[in-house]
């Protein structure tokens, strides 16, 4: 579905949405793109479609962003700074583990930022406040900046591979017409015991997955390993 307002105002031979007094600005490029991919998806998004809705050549566009990857940083920053900030709780594991799922939200709730926050594009002024809670958490667990950087590293990586994982396999059900194949190809189940036992759940066990249920966990193991070696030069 396209936005009624650009598509009115195209058919009424007027330009496209557009600044104050019709003048093509960042602002009103950033805000047609983002209602493009709100109504039609990401793919929906290039430089020429976004040309071709606001009445202008994609040369003219490229006047005020770099491109499609500018145009989706631009977006993604609209949204982190549209997102009320949580209040964190005073334990810093905790702290860590709220910071993480907030990530892991919003790549639900915005499956395509995924193009974004996988790059270092991510790092922009409305998320470095995210970045500064996360490495202060560590930081108040015990751990140096640089340990601290280590384990945001980790976590990051950790929710970026675990999208990527959702992503693929819901973009294989979905453009598979027939019963997706098994997971796993058993040809000497007798050397292979527990896979044998777990393979017929292995899809199902997959997308009942909920990685919050080990951050806990897993993050109080990263700052107990990073502490360790602080501890036996200062003991």
């Amino acid at each position: 579905m396209q936005n009624t307002d650009v598509m009115n105002s195209r058919a009424n031979g007027k330009p496209g949405r557009r600044g104050p007094g019709g003048k093509l600005t960042r602002e009103a490029i950033v805000s047609v793109a983002r209602t493009l991919i709100d109504d039609e998806g990401p793919d929906a998004l290039s430089m020429r479609r976004l040309a071709g809705v606001v009445n202008s050549s994609p040369m003219a566009l490229y006047h005020h962003v770099d491109g499609r990857a500018d145009l989706l940083a631009a977006i993604f920053a609209q949204i982190c700074d549209e997102a009320p900030r949580p209040e964190l709780p005073d334990d810093p594991i905790e702290k860590m583990v709220k910071l993480t799922v907030l990530a892991q939200r919003l790549l639900q709730d915005h499956p395509w930022t995924l193009e974004i926050l996988s790059t270092d594009l991510a790092l922009c002024r409305e998320t470095l406040w995210y970045v500064e809670e996360f490495l202060s958490a560590a930081c108040e667990a015990g751990c140096t900046e640089k340990q601290a950087v280590s384990i945001y590293l980790t976590t990051w990586n950790l929710i970026i591979g675990n999208a990527v994982m959702r992503k693929n396999r819901e973009a294989a059900r979905t453009s598979s017409e027939d019963e997706l194949p098994a997971t796993f190809d058993i040809n000497d189940a007798a050397n292979l015991p527990r896979c044998q036992t777990v393979i017929s759940d292995w899809p199902g066990l997959a997308d009942a997955h909920d990685l919050r249920g080990g951050l806990a966990p897993m993050l109080a193991a990263l700052v107990s390993e990073a502490r360790a070696p602080v501890a036996a030069t200062t003991g």
